[in-house]
C-alpha cells in the first residue's frame, strides 16, 4: 500500500533514495545494483540488475541447437545484448534476432544452412554492439 520508500544501493558503496534514481560510476566495470521498495505496512519487495560501465562485455555461448522449418540456430549462453550479430566463420548470418540475454535466433533460412554445411565444423560466435564478443562455440550440423 502506498505510500512507498525507495532505496537504491549502486554497488559500488553509492546509494540513494526515492522512486528514481542516477548515478555515475567511476570505474569501468560491471556491477550489481539493488533497489528496496517498501510499503507503508512496512513489506518490501528488492529487484537486482546489472550494468556495465565502460567495459564491453563478452558473451558466452553455452549452446547452440538447430531448429527446423525454415532452419534457424537458437544460440544460448549469457551477456547476449540487443542488437548483437551472430557470426558463422566471422562472416555476420543473414538475420539475428535478439530474444532475450540469453538467447539469440540466426534466421533466414537456406542461406543460413549454406553457411552450416552438414559435417563440418564451423565457429559460431556473439558480437555486442558495444565490441563484446564470445569466445568461438564449435558446432557441427
Amino acid at each position: 500500500m502506498s505510500p512507498y520508500t525507495y532505496e537504491w544501493d549502486f554497488g559500488d558503496g553509492a546509494t540513494a533514495d526515492g522512486a528514481y534514481a542516477t548515478h555515475l560510476y567511476e570505474h569501468a566495470k560491471k556491477y550489481a545494483w539493488t533497489v528496496v521498495v517498501t510499503d507503508s505496512e512496512g513489506k518490501t519487495n528488492a529487484v537486482v540488475g546489472e550494468v556495465y560501465c565502460g567495459v564491453p562485455v563478452d558473451p558466452e555461448i553455452s549452446q547452440v541447437v538447430k531448429a527446423g522449418s525454415p532452419f534457424r540456430l537458437k544460440v544460448l549462453g549469457r551477456d547476449f545484448v540487443p542488437g548483437c550479430r551472430i557470426l558463422v566463420d566471422g562472416v555476420e548470418v543473414p538475420q539475428t534476432a535478439y530474444k532475450k540475454s540469453s538467447k539469440a535466433v540466426a534466421k533466414k533460412g537456406k542461406p543460413l544452412k549454406a553457411m552450416v554445411p552438414i559435417g563440418r565444423s564451423v565457429c559460431i560466435r556473439v558480437e555486442n554492439p558495444d565490441g563484446g564478443l564470445s569466445p568461438c562455440f564449435c558446432y557441427t550440423r
